[in-house]
């Protein structure tokens, strides 16, 4: 799936599968910066052996906490199909 040489650009991303499978909490999935929104959906689904023809009607959503006058913020973002998470991270 990757060469040798993009290594550094290898991450994992833990996705939260609650809502897609009720037996499971998370998925942890190596990927590249370079994967999209889109493979990341499309990846989800075939770990868990769901087929669906239709993957728009799938969503990922980015939980980011930042700092405002020293107490934690956080943030939901809804990722579109075309953004890099790992490059968001």
């Amino acid at each position: 799936m990757f060469r040798v040489d993009d290594r550094r650009e290898l991450g994992t991303l833990r996705v939260y599968t609650s809502n897609v499978k009720a037996c499971t909490d998370y998925k942890t999935i190596r990927l590249s910066t370079h994967c999209t929104t889109r493979s990341v959906i499309d990846t989800v689904l075939s770990k868990f052996k769901i087929s669906c023809r239709d993957t728009n009607l799938f969503e990922l959503w980015m939980e980011v906490t930042t700092k405002a006058d020293g107490k934690p913020v956080r943030t939901i973002l809804r990722l579109d199909h075309d953004a890099r998470p790992l490059e968001l991270q």
